[in-house]
């Protein structure tokens, strides 16, 4: 999957003021996966914090940005969600970053260059090696934000967020 071309493909079209943010109600039900475990970025994270498993994706409703280092709207939107998410949505909504489409050293590189701020989100990034798992996901472009709540794909949209989905992730995350 050559996420980088797509990526690339998204933010050419938006410039010609097309929308490039996709919303979608996904019917993919995380339990259909299969099993998987994406390794921390945070160099040195042992036990639950060293990965994240497709049994935990599960348990609390998530927030998932899908990332690469080359995306050059990637670490704004990072902080925008993590800031909106702590925010917006009660302390069990969980949010998480996942670099797909390149080395796990070339991920943990990207943040050694970020402001303070960005830094502290290693600590809720992880790796999907080759994609595999954002393929599953459906993620055809960098960034992709989803909502999961109750082992389902609920919201769905690439690009920033706009004020409209920043809404409807408010109003999911107020969900039992």
């Amino acid at each position: 999957m050559n996420l980088k071309f797509l990526s690339v493909l998204v933010l050419m079209l938006s410039t010609f003021s097309l929308n490039a943010a996709e919303e979608t109600k996904n019917a993919i039900e995380l339990s259909k996966l299969p099993p998987f475990e994406w390794p921390s970025l945070a160099e040195g994270a042992k036990g639950s914090d060293g990965k994240v498993t497709s049994n935990d994706l599960q348990k609390d409703s998530r927030v998932l940005q899908f990332w690469a280092s080359w995306c050059t709207t990637c670490g704004k939107t990072m902080i925008d969600l993590h800031q909106f998410v702590k925010s917006n949505c009660p302390s069990s909504t969980k949010f998480m970053t996942v670099n797909v489409d390149e080395t796990i050293d070339t991920a943990r590189a990207y943040f050694k260059h970020q402001t303070p701020e960005a830094q502290k989100l290693i600590f809720a990034s992880y790796f999907d090696k080759e994609g595999a798992i954002a393929e599953k996901l459906l993620v055809k472009a960098i960034p992709t934000t989803l909502f999961i709540r109750n082992s389902h794909v609920i919201l769905s949209f690439s690009a920033h967020p706009t004020e409209d989905q920043l809404n409807q992730i408010r109003s999911e995350c107020q969900k039992p």
